[in-house]
């Protein structure tokens, strides 16, 4: 709104009363920012690789541009990173929320583990090749047929290193059952590509259900996770506080339409491809 200079030809300065109100009263009116946008955002789409859904799929999601995902500087040290997501578990034990690189030279990975599957394991391999690592796991995690918002965060530069690596699961942080298998120098490199669903190469693919999966180049702290959850309603990531830090963010369908077979990136840094059997987009988000 453009400054008021006059009114009916009488100057600004000269005003002292409006209908009751004085003149730096009125101006304090005008001053006020226009409200915010509402942080929610309208939701339709997931991407389902699931038993459920056809039996024996085996889709994934398979993202362009892979070095931009390679989290280590110029330098050789890690960098900070955290990958937020939505998902569903359908069929147990392995579901593979995310990897960068190869079975055999992988950068990181965060999946279901164990003998039921419900166990939670975030890796980061060191540039031996992918043998040596640092983990954050748990003994106990997700339940099937559930939606869950995950957070995996990794603040590089902590002693020992391991205690950079934590997981938050609808919003409350774990730190419980860290490892370190002689992690050396810095994360591994692998020119494959970050999939969503699947380790490149592997057949432990998953069943179930994706949605608004975020790729932040920061730690993200325990607040900043909080505002991601949203008591459990997925938010507009673009209007959010740490949203300078968003590199990706696949809506998994929503600005798609829900057809074809790429994942848009929002952000536009590396968009994705419904690869595999395949994956598909579905009307099935988290709250429906």
């Amino acid at each position: 709104m453009s400054e008021i200079k006059t009114i009916n030809s009488i100057a600004w300065s000269s005003v002292k009363v409006v209908a009751g109100i004085t003149s730096d009263s009125i101006k304090d009116i005008l001053d006020i920012e226009p409200a915010h946008e509402p942080s929610g955002l309208e939701n339709t789409y997931s991407v389902a690789s699931t038993s459920a859904e056809d039996p024996g799929r085996g889709g994934y999601i398979s993202i362009a541009n892979p070095s931009e995902y390679h989290m280590v500087d110029g330098e050789g040290d890690d960098r900070s990173f955290s990958v937020s997501t939505w998902a569903k578990i359908s069929g147990l034990p392995y579901f593979r929320f995310f990897c960068k690189g190869t079975t055999s030279a992988a950068e990181y990975l965060a999946t279901t583990w164990g003998g039921s599957g419900t166990a939670m394991n975030f890796v980061i391999y060191s540039n031996d090749g992918g043998t040596q690592y640092i983990n954050q796991y748990t003994t106990h995690g997700m339940s099937a047929d559930t939606w869950y918002n995950v957070v995996f965060v990794y603040e590089a530069g902590q002693d020992p290193v391991q205690n950079g690596l934590s997981f938050y699961v609808d919003g409350t942080q774990n730190t419980s059952g860290r490892g370190n298998n002689s992690y050396a120098g810095a994360m591994n490199d692998s020119e494959a590509n970050l999939e969503i669903f699947r380790q490149n190469g592997n057949s432990n693919l998953s069943d179930g259900w994706i949605d608004e999966v975020g790729f932040w180049t920061k730690a993200l702290n325990g607040d900043e996770v909080n505002e991601i959850y949203n008591n459990g309603t997925p938010g507009n990531l673009a209007t959010h506080s740490a949203a300078d830090n968003l590199l990706s963010w696949w809506r998994m369908g929503d600005t798609d339409d829900g057809t074809g077979t790429t994942v848009t990136d929002v952000q536009g840094t590396g968009d994705g491809t419904l690869s595999g059997t395949p994956a598909v987009f579905v009307e099935h988000v988290p709250g429906s």
